[in-house]
């Protein structure tokens, strides 16, 4: 397998992880329901597509410190043991999710959510950049950086990966704001159906799919080893 499929078979599942997490879902359909909801949707997609592709590079980079071919430990080893405790602080990270979520009565969207339509477009576009440094994301960019690391890509190869992880990773935000531009009136409706039925059930996805990809992480560490 070349460096750059292996790459991007290991960079997807984890890209589509990332556009799964719920929290900026969520916070944008409530940015988009509301009154200022173009004006502050730009921001908010811009800080979470900043903020992402400055974490990527620096995960990246950072992933370099591990031992390359020629030194004294197996470079692919290194490599691998980092990717196995990634995976499992995922999967710890998913079932304590999953354990401490209150349970509600109601069908509403949660309060914190109502916040999100008084948020100004300086608070929307930090919002967006720190939402990145969650643990569940955080982690998942080190994997994804691990991975890039473990393919032993060149510099422009890097580039490309990265840049295909954060289109994939940041598209769950991306796609509801260009639509409600292009076709606010088409597009509402169906927002307020998606927010309703993802305050219900986004939980208990999110925290599957973090525990899928937490053993995927493990087990492409294992064949590292």
């Amino acid at each position: 397998m070349s460096g750059m499929l292996e790459a991007f078979v290991h960079v997807v599942p984890i890209a589509v992880a990332v556009a799964a997490s719920s929290v900026p879902i969520l916070v944008t359909l409530s940015i988009l329901l509301s009154p200022n909801g173009e004006r502050v949707a730009w921001p908010f997609l811009t800080g979470w597509i900043l903020g992402m592709t400055a974490l990527a590079v620096v995960c990246t980079i950072a992933a370099e410190a591990l031992p390359r071919a020629g030194s004294p430990r197996e470079p692919a080893q290194a490599v691998g043991i980092a990717e196995i405790v990634v995976g499992a602080l995922i999967i710890v990270v998913a079932v304590v999710g999953r354990l401490r979520a209150p349970r509600r009565s109601s069908d509403d969207p949660p309060r914190w959510l109502e916040r999100m339509s008084r948020i100004g477009s300086g608070e929307a576009f930090a919002l967006g950049a720190v939402l990145n440094i969650r643990p569940k994301s955080l982690l998942l960019v080190i994997a994804a950086g691990l991975a890039v690391r473990g393919a032993e890509l060149t510099g422009v190869e890097s580039t490309v990966v990265l840049a295909c992880f954060i289109a994939i990773g940041a598209s769950t935000v991306a796609v509801p704001v260009v639509a409600a531009k292009l076709a606010p009136d088409r597009t509402a409706p169906r927002l307020t159906i998606l927010r309703e039925w993802m305050s219900r059930h986004s939980r208990s996805i999110t925290g599957l799919i973090l525990v899928v990809i937490g053993v995927f992480v493990i087990v492409s560490g294992i064949g590292r080893l």
